[in-house]
Formats: structure tokens, sequence, C-alpha cells
């Protein structure tokens, strides 16, 4: 465009040609055309929220679930009883996991307990609590082939026969065990 520059003329400094007063540019401006005028926004929400839930996923994710407790449980109860006297209820509980069982206890209960009413635990320690539905007792944690247990003794208020079950729970046990109890009182 400046008539004094022959086209073999070597320009050094880019920015001079720009800022030549002989020359003016047409700028034109003119609305920035969208594809997705209203849909870009939610869609970068979307996607952010997809990443923030998979870094979620990932550090509070799914872990590999622990390995399961083998408890095997024995109950020692008589046959029969008289009513005069106490009913015995000794329940043994084994940990054949080869890792801990946590936070074992053991739960008595079924409809007969409303005729039984909880004179002692042994040991005295373990006792928890006993109502007219249940009884329950802290054994512990066992090691892998310890064995714990607790003996629950009951006065009986009438005769007859006794269906009770032992739930044997732990903190990593994810059902309880279940082993039912049978004893007749007579008179």
């Amino acid at each position: 465009m400046h008539s004094a520059r022959a086209t073999h003329e070597r320009i050094v400094d880019a920015d001079e040609v720009l800022n030549c007063p002989d020359f003016a540019t047409g700028l034109v401006t003119q609305p920035v055309r969208r594809i997705w005028p209203r849909v870009r926004t939610p869609l970068v929400g979307v996607a952010v929220g997809l990443g923030l839930m998979l870094c979620l996923i990932r550090l509070v994710g799914p872990r590999s679930a622990p390995p399961p407790i083998e408890l095997r449980t024995s109950v020692g109860t008589p046959d029969s009883i008289f009513q005069e006297d106490l009913l015995e209820i000794k329940i043994l509980v084994c940990n054949e996991a080869d890792h801990p069982a946590k936070d074992v206890r053991v739960v008595l209960s079924g409809r007969s307990m409303r005729g039984l009413l909880c004179q002692s635990v042994d040991p005295p320690e373990a006792f928890e609590e006993a109502t007219a539905q249940y009884a329950s007792a802290w054994v512990g944690d066992l090691e892998s082939g310890q064995i714990g247990g607790v003996t629950f003794r009951f006065s009986a208020s009438g005769t007859g026969k006794l269906d009770l079950a032992a739930h044997v729970t732990a903190a990593n046990l994810p059902v309880p065990s279940v082993t039912p109890v049978h004893c007749e009182i007579v008179p």
C-alpha cells in the first residue's frame, strides 16, 4: 500500500507495517456464532460432575471385602431340670478363621425367655443386659483358633419345654450364627 517501498525491500520490523499511517485496516467485528448456545454450560457442568464422581469412587470406592469369619458355636444345656433348680446354659464360641473375630457377643432369645429370670452370668464382667425377651453377654475378641465362652444361669417361673436360640455376633461377621437351645423344665 505504501508507494515508496518496493516489493524487493525487506521489512525487518513486522509491527512497522501495521503502524503505517497510510495503511488502515478495516476491522469489522461480528457477533460470535455459537454452535450450541445454551447447551454448552450444562454439558461442562455434567462433565465436571462426572469427573468428581469418578475421583470420589476411586478415593472412597469399594474396598476389597474382608475375609469371612468362621465361628463354631457349642451350646451345653441339660435335657431337663427341676423347676426349683437353676437352668445353666453354657455357650462356647471357637474362631475357626485365620484372622481375629472382633467384639464377639452372645444373645439368648426366644418366646420361652418370658418364663426365665437371669440370675447370673459367668464370667460376671461379660454380662450386658437381661430382659423378658433376651439376655446378652460379651465374649470379647477371639484370635484365630481361640475359644471363648459364657455361662448363663436362669431360674424358671413355670414348667414346660424351652425353645431358645443362641445368636453369636461379631463386628466383622456379616450374619449372626444361630444355634437352637432346647430344655424341659419339670415340676
